[in-house]
């Protein structure tokens, strides 16, 4: 009869973990025009505000954790990027208090 042994390593030694660090640059270059589109292709109603060049920083969304690149948009009539005035008008009031 024959006699076998087994050894458990309960260590685990071979699982160390190490933290991985890394880093990567993407450029995006180009342009998208949309001004010989008409109204039936974009399929909107305000084909105007669509019908124009746009570049990489209309399309590029990007911050420290990654970035998006946008497939979809729609566009607000009238609508901006800047300070919103209530917001501005709500942190007045705040600093009076």
């Amino acid at each position: 009869m024959s006699s076998r042994s087994y050894q458990l390593d309960l260590r685990k030694t071979y699982q160390k973990r190490c933290p991985v660090l890394s880093t990567f640059t993407t450029k995006v270059k180009g342009i998208l025009s949309t001004r010989n589109r008409t109204q039936e292709e974009l399929a909107i109603t305000n084909p105007e505000q669509y019908q124009r060049v746009w570049d990489t920083q209309d399309l590029i969304l990007s911050n420290e954790a990654g970035f998006i690149v946008m497939t979809n948009i729609v566009i607000t009539a009238n609508q901006m990027r800047g300070i919103c005035i209530s917001v501005c008008q709500i942190w007045t009031e705040r600093k009076r208090e």
